[in-house]
């Protein structure tokens, strides 16, 4: 079991007009941040399902559904912009760094490089696009591909449940069994995506019975 973060009058320095009540830092372990934290959970795990079926089936978000998903793209890019602001336990000295060259460094050499991709508008530049008189289909096709970056995302759902554990100051087994169900499901279900998605790239005949027209 991890450790529990240090309180939150545990800074790298002593000045009081550089806590983060005076420098807008976010500490992770805030009431507000840890729901924010379980919104971008639940927003992962739905990224996780929709976006292979959207890709692999064709399947065109519109109206209300087409909104609440740019709602969710533009949440992922407001935690990229928090992180830049969230102070970080340091491993020596087990104290709050409110730094914000270092908290952008350590930022920048880590998770940024998951966060900032799988945060791309790719429906609103896809929809950019159709609107013009954009006639080169393949790079369409090759943009729309960019939705799997959002995957990326599911690497830090380790970081979420250790998250939890240290909440409730317990060892969640249980989370780790479902941690491994859900693994498994989405597997299966990125599985079936891929395999309906190499059929339709081979033509599905409506004249011809097969599990693909079907």
């Amino acid at each position: 079991q991890r450790a529990a973060p240090p309180s939150a009058s545990s800074f790298d320095d002593d000045d009081e007009e550089k806590s983060p009540r005076f420098c807008c830092i976010i500490l992770p372990n805030n009431p507000w941040k840890e729901f924010w934290d379980l919104i971008i959970l639940a927003f992962i795990l739905y990224s996780a399902v929709m976006v292979p079926f959207r890709i692999c089936f064709d399947a065109t978000a519109v109206g209300n559904m087409f909104v609440f998903e740019q709602v969710v793209t533009f949440t992922f890019i407001t935690d990229c912009v928090f992180n830049f602001n969230q102070a970080y336990v340091d491993d020596e000295t087990q104290r709050w760094v409110t730094d914000r060259c270092k908290i952008a460094s350590r930022y920048m050499s880590g998770w940024f490089w998951i966060d900032a991709p799988s945060s791309i508008p790719v429906e609103l530049i896809d929809m950019y696009l159709l609107s013009g008189d954009n006639e080169n289909l393949a790079l369409l096709r090759f943009l729309r591909l960019f939705r799997l970056l959002r995957l990326m995302r599911l690497l830090k759902i380790g970081e979420y449940v250790a998250a939890l554990e240290i909440k409730f100051d317990f060892n969640l087994t249980f989370l780790r069994i479902f941690q491994m169900v859900i693994n498994m499901v989405f597997l299966a279900h990125m599985l079936g995506c891929f395999w309906f998605y190499c059929a339709a790239i081979v033509g599905i005949d409506d004249n011809t019975v097969t599990w693909g027209s079907t």
